[in-house]
């Protein structure tokens, strides 16, 4: 049994109990709902890229993250950001265009920790389930539908998180698009808890207690 000041640490959660729950992962398909969710956020379009730029092999800044694929059985014309667009991928303006297969992965990893993270997406896990998305160690994925559509998708996580990752799902390939990628950083600074006079005296007993069986 846990000595009484360990269990007044775990009961104010300034110490993680054993087997603690993993981040809470909320999805969201409403935009307005994640955006009431999200907080403040700000969106990459794309839109300041003027020619196609390959993110296929070699990490490519667009910004407040990098992005970058690892999926070398993909031909050349996937995972970069199409700023012409001219074919069924086409979303209206500059996007980013992936391809991976097989357990492939494309990867967006943030300047500082986010808590928010949406985009406008096309043909992802249409007629099966395609790719998942890990975050904050957990993964998720778009509902499978039947046809190549154009739909939003976006997750809130109670732990903060700065990599985001698309994976294919094994023996099968994912082609997809995504644009307006829309994200809320995590605060900055750590309030201190309000907890943490009882922080305190809980340190000190534990201090009194290790000097006396120290005397005896």
């Amino acid at each position: 049994m846990p000595h009484p000041c360990l269990r007044l640490l775990l009961a104010l959660g300034i110490v993680a109990a054993p087997g603690a729950a993993s981040a809470l992962v909320t999805t969201y398909e409403d935009e307005a709902a994640f955006l009431s969710a999200a907080g403040s956020v700000k969106t990459e379009t794309f839109d300041g890229f003027v020619t196609d730029t390959s993110f296929h092999s070699s990490p490519l800044d667009v910004g407040d993250f990098v992005i970058v694929a690892s999926a070398p059985s993909v031909p050349t014309n996937f995972n970069k950001i199409d700023a012409t667009p001219n074919d069924a991928y086409n979303l209206g303006s500059a996007h980013a265009k992936l391809g991976i297969q097989d357990g492939e992965t494309v990867t967006l990893t943030f300047d500082a920790p986010i808590t928010a993270f949406g985009a406008d997406f096309y043909a992802v896990n249409d007629g099966e389930l395609r790719s998942q998305i890990v975050a904050a160690g957990e993964s998720v994925a778009l509902p499978v539908v039947a046809d190549e559509v154009y739909r939003f998708y976006g997750l809130v996580s109670d732990t903060p998180f700065s990599v985001l990752t698309f994976v294919a799902i094994a023996d099968v390939s994912e082609g997809m698009a995504f644009d307006n990628v829309t994200y809320s950083s995590a605060s900055a600074a750590v309030p201190l808890p309000a907890a943490a006079p009882l922080l305190a005296g809980a340190l000190a007993g534990l201090g009194l207690l290790a000097r006396r069986r120290a005397r005896g």
